[in-house]
């Protein structure tokens, strides 16, 4: 019956029209990109490969990996002074239930205000902030079943102007035991992310000074067209690779995504492990608009894990901008 209800789920994805005529109407767009230094190096295929807080981003249902506390921190810079930061926290409650948070924030660095009549700046500065404050919980159901579910609050501020919302992620892994012939562990992902209302944006950037004929200046406040958040729809397949022997293990990940204002892409990636001590991964993003070859690496010590990852964003490449290197450190007790 859980087999039937990921093909259905499947099925039902996939049954819309392409919808690349919606590309560029979403707000909060920026909650489609990236995070946990370990899916990145995989290409993002981590519905089905998620291990603990950093990956609740892809599925909810990944803390349910988190043995007993975890703490996360990623940290990278991107174009133009844009930075990026990802706090994470994991708690596992009983044996069957897991609690996590996760702050992701952007941040534009300064940029100076123009107007109309300075076109070369005011020496006015503002920033772009985004936020986004997610709380999970998720729930071992048997030996093959985890489910989760995320509740986000979400902020945008645009110099005097922002929004407010909340959304919804729910998502869920199956492992087959006893396991398939040939895939040792073979593991099914299935996420939903960024469910929720249409949203405006407000403040005082909205506002416009006019002239009257009385000579009086009077101000109108434009309303805000409704936007709504870029939902994204997740299917991963991971397995360990038949290749693995003892000591050293290999992990083969594939995510088809499909967010409701593009065409799908497919993730592939795979990890390689020494001991449990030593990670390389790579991956690649087919079909994606402007990602494509990941590569990542780690070490872990004891409790402590450092990730290393870089992505290959072609628009990146072709407007003389380096590509963002992504650092992770992992603490586990």
């Amino acid at each position: 019956m859980n087999i039937m209800f990921y093909i259905l789920c499947f099925s039902l994805a996939f049954t819309q029209s392409e919808s690349h005529e919606f590309a560029g109407t979403k707000v909060a767009n920026w909650l489609k990109i990236e995070n946990g230094t370990r899916a990145i190096g995989m290409s993002g295929a981590h519905t089905a490969s998620g291990r603990g807080v950093a990956s609740i981003q892809y599925n909810p249902a990944s803390i349910t990996h988190v043995s007993g506390t975890e703490l996360y921190y990623n940290q990278s810079k991107y174009i133009a002074g844009i930075t990026k930061n990802v706090l994470g926290y994991g708690l596992k409650l009983s044996p069957y239930d897991y609690f996590g948070m996760n702050l992701f924030y952007l941040n534009s660095g300064d940029i100076e205000v123009t107007t109309e009549r300075t076109p070369t700046g005011t020496g006015e500065m503002y920033q772009v902030l985004n936020l986004c404050l997610s709380t999970a919980y998720a729930r071992k159901v048997g030996d093959n079943l985890r489910v989760g579910a995320t509740v986000k609050i979400v902020r945008e501020d645009i110099y005097t102007a922002y929004m407010n919302s909340y959304a919804f992620d729910f998502g869920g892994t199956y492992t087959f035991k006893p396991p398939v012939p040939i895939f040792p562990k073979l593991t099914l992902g299935l996420s939903f992310s960024n469910i929720g209302p249409e949203v405006k944006f407000y403040g005082q950037g909205l506002d416009q000074t006019v002239s009257t004929d009385l000579s009086v200046d009077e101000k109108l406040s434009r309303v805000s067209e409704s936007f709504q958040l870029p939902m994204v729809f997740r299917f991963g397949v991971s397995t360990p690779s038949p290749l693995s022997i003892a000591g050293n293990n290999i992990l083969v990940a594939l995510d088809l995504v499909k967010p409701d204002d593009n065409f799908v892409s497919l993730n592939s990636g795979f990890e390689y492990s020494w001991k449990d001590m030593v990670y390389i991964r790579s991956g690649y993003h087919l079909g994606h608009d402007s990602a494509g070859l990941s590569a990542g690496f780690g070490l872990k010590w004891r409790a402590i894990e450092l990730d290393l990852a870089y992505t290959d964003y072609q628009i990146f490449n072709s407007n003389n901008f380096s590509n963002p290197y992504q650092m992770g450190l992992i603490f586990s007790f």
